[in-house]
């Protein structure tokens, strides 16, 4: 390793004493994507969230159900992670019940929270921790338990081909694997998503990611920003590459987003260049329907954008800083609270209002019906919403524009219905 390497030998130790590796897979997607995101990625630090921290214990309650049972000896306690405190609630026992037990029933020889050695693969040594994997003559599964909402695919998943690729080498001289599948598990979105690929398809992988982690962590690795990439990238409020991407969309050099390969030298040239005349976006009849959609990829980036330029700008404002343009105020106000319940309900029935009036009976919704049924008669979320279905109602969602892999079925638009229409009528 370089002695002038920006990542040290110091920084590689305490990455790893975390239980994570700087090439971990869950980063993958980031830096086989944009090879510069791992080391400004890693020196940029990590920004820890509620969210990340709720699935770290999910996964945590997880691995101890599988290994010691009895999930229910944590009901109600509180962890500290990350700064954050998450108590284990009724509703993650149950999301997490429907993961284990997809994966008590998986056949094979089972292995849990496995740690598997990539350095075959890396520059440095990596490894990566594998919610679980199972074995058989023939056949690698792998498990990934996902706590969040946003939704995970399976279909070429980096992370889990990572972790496949880690138990193969560990374990293919006893199984011989011929049949890899990548398998999500995401309770709270229903996603039980899986990938089925050959023996070749993954050590074709396993040469891509080699070939990108030697690119990543080159010190003059170029930088390549893209949606997937960016959005959770640690480095994003300072990176060159992607200001540069916003410039281009604020100038309406769209076609150039196809070529977002870059340097950083190359990254501020943009950006000197784009920022002398005032942006101006364009009409939405001034350009094609595929631009659109090429923008479009990058509106949650550009959202985030904005939502952590707020908290950047009002940080600086509680600081004491100007902003030009802005300052500090309140927002709407909250909901009006009653301070004294006993005197207002005194003042009331001296005006004449009775208690019945006071009070708003309501019946329970759906989703409470189900946990008071878990309570009296036990059974997962599932078994007892099967309980109720016969008498609850839920109407279509509202028609929305969604990515095309998304699993969800693609639904007629009014145009084609209408189309289909005139054709019954014309043919009959």
């Amino acid at each position: 390793m370089s002695e002038h390497h920006p990542i040290t030998e110091t920084m590689l130790a305490e990455k790893n004493a975390t239980g994570h590796s700087i090439f971990g897979p869950s980063s993958a997607h980031r830096w086989m994507r944009c090879p510069r995101s791992l080391i400004a990625g890693h020196l940029a630090g990590d920004n820890p969230t509620y969210y990340a921290a709720e699935g770290s214990i999910a996964h945590w309650l997880a691995e101890d159900w599988l290994t010691n049972g009895n999930p229910y000896k944590h009901l109600g306690t509180v962890h500290e992670k990350d700064g954050f405190e998450i108590e284990i609630t009724e509703e993650m026992i149950s999301y997490v019940e429907e993961y284990v037990n997809l994966v008590k029933a998986m056949p094979g020889t089972h292995y849990v929270e496995v740690k598997v050695d990539l350095s075959k693969y890396t520059p440095v040594p990596s490894f990566g921790t594998s919610d679980h994997i199972s074995a058989a003559p023939g056949i690698l599964r792998v498990k990934d338990l996902k706590y969040g909402k946003v939704w995970v695919d399976a279909e070429e998943n980096e992370q889990g081909q990572a972790y496949a690729l880690g138990a193969f080498e560990e374990l293919d001289w006893l199984y011989d694997f011929q049949e890899i599948e990548i398998q999500i598990a995401q309770p709270r979105r229903d996603n039980y998503d899986s990938w089925t690929i050959t023996r070749a398809d993954l050590l074709a992988f396993g040469e891509r990611y080699r070939e990108a982690a030697h690119k990543a962590w080159d010190p003059e690795a170029p930088y390549n920003p893209d949606p997937i990439a960016c959005e959770y990238c640690p480095a994003r409020l300072t990176c060159p590459a992607l200001a540069a991407v916003k410039v281009k969309i604020a100038a309406s050099k769209f076609d150039d987003l196809d070529d977002t390969e870059m340097s950083p030298s190359k990254a501020v040239a943009v950006i000197e260049q784009e920022m002398v005349s005032t942006p101006r976006l364009p009409a939405f009849n001034e350009v094609s329907v595929e631009q659109l959609a090429r923008i479009y990829e990058w509106r949650p980036i550009l959202e985030k954008y904005f939502r952590e330029m707020y908290d950047y700008l009002l940080k600086k404002l509680e600081m004491d800083v100007e902003v030009p343009g802005q300052k500090l105020g309140y927002g709407r106000a909250g909901n009006r609270k009653w301070t004294d319940e006993q005197g207002v309900r005194r003042m009331l029935r001296g005006r004449g209002i009775s208690d019945l009036d006071m009070y708003e009976q309501k019946f329970l919704s759906p989703a409470q019906a189900v946990q008071l049924l878990r309570v009296s008669l036990g059974g997962t979320i599932k078994e007892n919403d099967a309980r109720i279905a016969p008498f609850v109602h839920q109407p279509p969602g509202k028609v929305t524009m969604i990515p095309a892999s998304d699993n969800r079925p693609e639904i007629a638009s009014a145009a084609s219905a209408f189309d289909e229409d005139t054709d019954a009528i014309g043919n009959s």
